[in-house]
């Protein structure tokens, strides 16, 4: 009996001393590894370029957007939040008391619309200036930027309203620069806020050159503007390159148990302050916790290098080059993300969404420049040749052939004369035109979360 025991003790501590040995070599390893990733991090983050302070318009833009305000409206709301209904564009000019309150809110924040055009004044922005510690990078405000281009759009609105629509397409041109200077940001977040504050304008703009509310020289203005601006926007390439780094510095961090999950105010904006405490909770109790004794780190950092490949060969402007699994939405299966997931699995669905759902937005962003050129384009044409074009391609004098191209097809877009009026849509992500029997129409949504299979324009019934 006694000899069984001491069998028994001996293999008991033999396993123990196997299990030391393994955590002792897989903490080893995993603190090696992270000294690799940091020092990845660190070679990237030192060729960050760097913008001098008085060189950076996002500054100015910021301050402006945080003194943004509605307090003391005659419509009773929260301070920091544009009356529900003026931002859901359930107003009309027309009617004497919502004039009056966006007048009234247009004045009050005289100040901030000024200070936000002189940073969109500059000729560089950059939100995030320094990217030489993640844990301290900044962010645009959803919030903030919205607002900003909706006061763009009201004031537009009311110039218009009052027989100023050079004035008018201006503010419109404002709106869409604030929106680029997101772009400049290697920061995939604010590239889906670019996408919210760009489609906010061009909903608007689409209604009013569907409705001929511009004449030529209104849409000349628009269309000169516009095609200055786009090729400013940076490619979405460079935002999956940073979220990458991002993802090792994480990595390393967790490792070396220098990381913390905790969710700040700046991300949950967007929510009451009541119940910011328990999401707050709720999200950081979404992150696993694993020791560097047991956890092997390098598969997290193998899915990543894997999902860097991927992503930076998704364009929104060429998506018919785009690896077939960002086409058909499936990188999220092909890595398990979806099933079992790593440890950073949180973090490695975000990237995951930036080749998935963040490239189709960006697409369907994409989307809504074109047609809101084309769209004035072939009121420009129809103004001059007394018709409409036969094709895209006599467009081309007053677009480049870019603007007139299906980023699904590589192809012009679908263009059919129905009558005095045309049919224009996009093939979608399956690159197969069907007659625009699955497509929906660009105005009832634009985020393209689903398949960007859209109407860019259809005949008035």
């Amino acid at each position: 009996m006694k000899k069984k025991l001491v069998i028994i003790m001996i293999l008991v501590i033999a396993v123990l001393i196997v299990l030391l040995c393994f955590g002792y070599v897989r903490k080893r390893s995993n603190h090696m590894l992270a000294a690799k990733l940091r020092m990845e991090f660190k070679q990237w983050a030192a060729g960050y370029e760097k913008i001098p302070d008085e060189e950076n318009g996002a500054i100015l833009i910021t301050e402006g957007e945080e003194e943004i305000t509605f307090a003391g409206l005659s419509e009773d709301k929260d301070n920091s939040m544009m009356p529900y209904r003026l931002y859901h564009d359930e107003y009309s000019l027309d009617c004497e008391s919502d004039l009056k309150l966006i007048k009234e809110i247009l004045a009050l924040n005289k100040g901030a619309i000024e200070k936000i055009e002189k940073g969109l004044s500059y000729e560089k922005w950059r939100y995030t200036p320094d990217y030489s510690d993640f844990q301290k990078a900044k962010i645009a405000s959803l919030t903030s930027s919205n607002n900003a281009a909706k006061l763009f759009i009201l004031r537009a609105e009311v110039a218009e309203h009052e027989g100023r629509s050079s004035d008018a397409i201006s503010d419109y041109i404002k709106a869409i620069r604030l929106g680029v200077t997101l772009s400049q940001d290697p920061v995939l977040i604010n590239r889906m806020i670019e996408v919210s504050v760009e489609n906010m304008v061009f909903e608007k703009l689409l209604e009013k050159i569907v409705a001929r509310e511009f004449d030529k020289g209104n849409l000349s203005q628009l269309v000169k503007a516009m095609k200055q601006l786009h090729p400013i926007r940076k490619k979405l390439s460079k935002a999956y390159e940073s979220d990458y780094y991002h993802t090792l510095s994480t990595i390393a961090r967790d490792i070396e148990g220098k990381l913390k999950f905790e969710i700040p105010d700046e991300i949950l904006t967007e929510f009451p302050p009541e119940a910011r405490a328990k999401l707050r909770a709720q999200m950081e109790a979404y992150y696993p916790k694993h020791s560097a004794w047991i956890h092997d780190y390098s598969k997290e950092w193998e899915i990543a290098k894997t999902m860097r490949e991927v992503m930076v060969k998704a364009d929104p402007e060429k998506m018919h080059d785009a690896p077939l699994e960002i086409r058909e939405g499936t990188l999220d299966e092909k890595l398990g993300i979806d099933k079992e997931g790593p440890y950073h699995g949180y973090l490695i669905r975000a990237l995951s969404h930036g080749a998935g759902t963040g490239v189709l937005s960006m697409t369907d962003c994409e989307i809504m420049w074109r047609a809101t050129m084309i769209t004035a384009a072939i009121q420009i044409f129809k103004a001059d040749s007394n018709r409409l074009p036969k094709n895209l391609s006599e467009l081309e004098k007053i677009l480049p052939k870019k603007y007139l191209t299906d980023p699904f097809s590589g192809k012009y877009f679908v263009y059919k004369i129905q009558g005095n009026d045309f049919l224009l849509y996009s093939v979608g992500r399956n690159g197969k035109d069907d007659n625009a029997k699955n497509s929906r129409p660009i105005l009832e949504s634009h985020i393209g979360f689903t398949d960007p299979d859209i109407i860019l324009h259809k005949p008035a019934k």
